[in-house]
């Protein structure tokens, strides 16, 4: 039997993928780079270090996604 693909987080809408680099991770966010890149330096958004890259888990970005559902518009 034939391996199935995998299907990505691009195909289905959500973040089931298992680690982003940080543009990835601004892409699912639709936010950008730097944003990202800030909320990381501030441990808004965890992150991990592999060599010299920089991850994040998809369970991560749905910790930070659950953190931000509970306010209103203006926070």
């Amino acid at each position: 039997m034939a391996p199935v693909p995998a299907e990505t987080a691009e195909d289905s809408g959500s973040c089931d993928t298992l680690v982003y680099t940080v543009r990835e991770a601004a892409e699912q966010l639709r936010i950008g780079y730097s944003t990202v890149r800030e909320e990381i330096r501030t441990g808004q958004l965890r992150s991990f270090k592999v060599g010299r890259r920089r991850l994040v888990s998809g369970e991560a970005l749905r910790a930070y996604v659950r953190e931000r559902q509970g306010g209103g518009f203006d926070e």
